[in-house]
C-alpha cells in the first residue's frame, strides 16, 4: 500500500489509506502515508462523507476476496465515491483457477473466489456498474475491474466486459460439473470422492 500511495503523493494526489491489519497501517504510516487502522464498509464510509472525505478513485488490490460482507463493503464504495470517481480493483479469476486446476492458489483467508458475473451483479445491487477490465497474469490470472457510478454515463461499457463474459459463458464456471477439474490428477481426489468439489 505505502509503495503504491507514494507514486500518488509525489505527483501532489491527496491519498488515504485505510488498512485493518495494525502492522501494515504502521508501515504505510511511518512512510508518512496518512492510514485509518480500521476495516472498510458503510459504517466507515458515512465517517469520512461526514468529514467531507470523498474519493475521486477507490482502489482496492486484492481485497474483495478478503471481505466479510461484501454487501457492506461495496455500499460503502458507493457513499464515498464522488460523481464521476472510479473504483478499481483486482481479484484472482476464478476461471483460471477451476480451468488449470490452480488449487494451489486457494488460501485460508480468502472468503471467495470471483467470476465477473456476480461481481458484476453484487456492483449493480448497490448502484454501480463494472464498465472495464483487464486480464491479469498475477496469481495464476486475475481481473483489474473498473467500476463507476450507474448513473454516470460519462464512461461506457467496453468491449473488454463482452469478451470476459464471453469467456465465462462459453466455460460456466457457475455450474458444479464445471468444478469437475479440481477432481482431477494432483488433487488426491482422483476417485471423484471430493462431496464438495
Amino acid at each position: 500500500m505505502a509503495i503504491y500511495f507514494s507514486i500518488f503523493e509525489a505527483m501532489g494526489i491527496p491519498v488515504l489509506g485505510i488498512e485493518p491489519a495494525e502492522n501494515v497501517a504502521s508501515v504505510a504510516q511511518q512512510k508518512g502515508i496518512p492510514t485509518l487502522v480500521k476495516f472498510f464498509g458503510s459504517e466507515t464510509a458515512k465517517e469520512l462523507v461526514r468529514a467531507n472525505t470523498r474519493a475521486d478513485l477507490l482502489v482496492g488490490n486484492n481485497v474483495l476476496a478478503h471481505v466479510p460482507d461484501l454487501n457492506d463493503f461495496v455500499g460503502g464504495l458507493k457513499l464515498v465515491l464522488k460523481p464521476h470517481g472510479v473504483i478499481t480493483m483486482e481479484f484472482p479469476h476464478l476461471l483460471h483457477l477451476i480451468q488449470e486446476n490452480q488449487f494451489d492458489t486457494i488460501y485460508h483467508e480468502h472468503l471467495y473466489y470471483f467470476s465477473l458475473f456476480p461481481v458484476a451483479k453484487l456492483l449493480g445491487a448497490h448502484g454501480l456498474t463494472l464498465f472495464d477490465v483487464e486480464q491479469l497474469p498475477t496469481h495464476g490470472g486475475s481481473l483489474r475491474i473498473y467500476v463507476r457510478h450507474e448513473e454516470d454515463l460519462t464512461r461506457p461499457i467496453t468491449e473488454g466486459v463482452r469478451y470476459v463474459q464471453s469467456l465465462e459463458e462459453r466455460a460456466g464456471p457457475d455450474t458444479a460439473r464445471d468444478l469437475s477439474p479440481i477432481q482431477g490428477p494432483g488433487s488426491g481426489h482422483e476417485d471423484g470422492s471430493c462431496s464438495s468439489c
